[in-house]
């Protein structure tokens, strides 16, 4: 390879998809299981519409949630004039796992949003308890 050559930067996945409703966008399973992505996660996206007229572009931070859906934001659906059946191209330029962002309190999060709870003894309450300033 000549050294003037350069190397174009990828994406990790890049896919259509059809916008559903409230700007829904889906993130295929195959995705979410070659890199282990979790309800809850965040995933770094750049979404492109192609027009006639060219091509728009947008950039967001989008929370995965149940069946790996995630949501454009309306401010960024209106400027770039996304609606429900419109067809978008999704780029994922990086996964933030809610633990790698805040640590131990993430396991408390992750269990919040995936609806878990557990029932304390005394003595778990008492653990709890000591990390309250």
């Amino acid at each position: 390879m000549n050294d003037k050559e350069i190397n174009p930067i990828e994406p990790l996945a890049k896919y259509p998809t059809k916008v559903m409703i409230q700007g829904r966008i889906t993130l295929l399973s195959t995705i979410r299981e070659y890199y282990h992505i979790d309800l809850g996660d965040f995933i770094e996206v750049i979404i492109r519409k192609h027009t006639t007229e060219g091509t728009l572009r947008g950039h967001f931070l989008a929370r995965v949630y149940d069946k790996g859906y995630m949501t454009i934001p309306k401010g960024l659906r209106d400027e770039l004039g996304i609606q429900k059946g419109d067809y978008v191209e999704v780029l994922i330029i990086d996964i933030l796992k809610p633990e790698d962002l805040l640590g131990e309190k993430a396991k408390l999060l992750s269990g919040v949003i995936k609806g878990k709870y557990e029932l304390l003894t005394p003595e778990k309450e008492s653990v709890l308890m000591e990390g309250v300033q």
